[in-house]
């Protein structure tokens, strides 16, 4: 998807995705025996990793499958563990995929390794192509192999004989792997739950600006009338005192205290 990238191909990855910018690519995957060489398939696994290690730089990626197998399983977990410190010093970026849990367990105490697996569904024997970030993966072999019809007494007999460790490793990672699903459904209801608090607030916000909007109206429009009532009273006393001054410039008695008190009314 790298190199598809930076060659101007279109990749599967969501929009506004991003890509690194990598000088080389640096890759150990499959299964390389080979009789005409004399190469087991550890030892050419070690061939190439011998090389990449000569040449990748922090410039670089490196991608290795399967690191340390095809060799005694502690011996092997070491070497990968001692490989991926080697690259981890030199800065270079790398992924690498392992069913060893002492490779799992020093990736999960690393400060500069990220844990990741795909999720696997034990009931359909189908992965679910989702990525689980910080949760190191658990072999699941046991389910596996009593889903496809391996006899209960042949796995009952595999768990007498495994270590302790071993099978209290992989409960661990099947509780992780729990834990994690079970807050990852519970994020999603809180940020539903934040979506609808944010929508709700919006609402309000909406419903103040347009009750404040109505409220500096209805002053407007309040305002408006006082001044129209205020400007009328004024000319209605302006017509009464006009009316009082000539009727005090009239000798009729009766007539001035007739219009004294129909000017008192209007008042």
């Amino acid at each position: 998807l790298h190199i598809m990238g930076l060659s101007g191909l279109l990749i599967p990855a969501r929009d506004n995705s991003s890509i690194a910018f990598f000088t080389e690519i640096f890759a150990d995957i499959g299964d390389e025996q080979s009789i005409e060489q004399s190469l087991s398939t550890f030892s050419a696994h070690m061939t190439h990793i011998i090389k990449i290690l000569g040449n990748a730089d922090a410039d670089d990626l490196v991608l290795l499958d399967e690191l340390g197998s095809g060799t005694d399983p502690e011996e092997g977990a070491s070497l990968a563990m001692a490989i991926l410190e080697k690259l981890i010093d030199t800065n270079v970026s790398v992924i690498a995929t392992t069913h060893y849990n002492e490779l799992k367990t020093f990736a999960y105490s690393h400060e500069n390794i990220e844990t990741a697996s795909v999720e696997f569904d034990i009931k359909t024997l189908r992965p679910t192509y989702r990525l689980l970030i910080g949760i190191p993966g658990a072999s699941n072999a046991f389910a596996i192999s009593s889903r496809l019809g391996l006899p209960e007494s042949i796995i009952l007999r595999a768990k007498q004989l495994i270590k302790a460790d071993h099978a209290n490793f992989e409960n661990i990672l099947n509780n992780l792997e729990t834990e994690k699903l079970m807050y990852e459904q519970k994020n999603a209801v809180m940020a539903e739950k934040e979506r609808s608090i944010f929508n709700l607030e919006k609402r309000l916000n909406e419903q103040k600006q347009e009750l404040s909007k109505k409220k500096a109206q209805a002053v407007r429009n309040t305002q408006k009338e006082c001044s129209a009532v205020l400007r009328d009273a004024r000319r209605q006393a302006e017509t009464i005192i006009k009316e009082l001054k000539a009727q005090f410039n009239d000798s009729g008695i009766k007539k001035r205290q007739a219009v004294i008190n129909s000017a008192r009314e209007k008042l």
